[in-house]
């Protein structure tokens, strides 16, 4: 049950960090009677690939050793804010591997 929380909140990180943008952009136009709302295309993708980032660092903490049992609702909340510097080096990971040939 600990993996699965731990799963749990890494993937919760990995869509924040890939997600957040939306929000601050949805903010901005929310008020533009011309603006018609995200393209569902990128949305689709950005949360796929939050999936995958969190799924990619709860694999690289394992391999590392560094994860932490979740035992109480701070623990987890813990994980899911500590979780975005392992994202982020997942996310560098991925991006410069892809994009870098």
């Amino acid at each position: 049950m600990t993996e699965l929380l731990i799963i749990l909140a890494l993937t919760i990180s990995g869509l924040t960090w890939t997600l957040g943008g939306y929000l601050s952009a949805w903010r901005n136009r929310a008020q533009n009677p011309d603006w018609v709302g995200f393209e569902p295309k990128k949305l689709r993708d950005d949360a796929i690939l939050g999936l995958i980032l969190g799924i990619g660092s709860y694999i690289v903490g394992t391999y590392n050793g560094g994860l932490t049992d979740i035992t109480s609702l701070q623990t987890f909340i813990g994980v899911v804010a500590g979780g975005f510097g392992l994202i982020a080096a997942v996310d560098k990971f991925i991006v410069s591997g892809l994009f870098n040939k």
